[in-house]
């Protein structure tokens, strides 16, 4: 995982040195950011748990997919 300081410490390289960055690659970018409301899902297929499949999932951290994802 990508930490911020990172990121950080990559572009503020590049500013100094006069480098061009032509893209990152962050693969985990809307993974393990809390959300800031509420948000239930249903249990994916595969992974219900068998005498509770009417049950949903509170979701803590954002997701692939996730419309508010992009804003957290």
């Amino acid at each position: 995982m990508v930490q911020f300081k990172t990121v950080q410490l990559m572009v503020a390289l590049a500013t100094l040195k006069n480098w061009h960055i032509t893209g990152l690659d962050v693969k985990t970018a809307f993974l393990y950011r809390e959300l800031n409301e509420e948000l239930y899902m249903e249990q994916p297929k595969g992974f219900k748990v068998k005498g509770q499949e009417g049950k949903v999932l509170y979701l803590k951290h954002t997701i692939y997919g996730l419309k508010q994802a992009t804003l957290a």
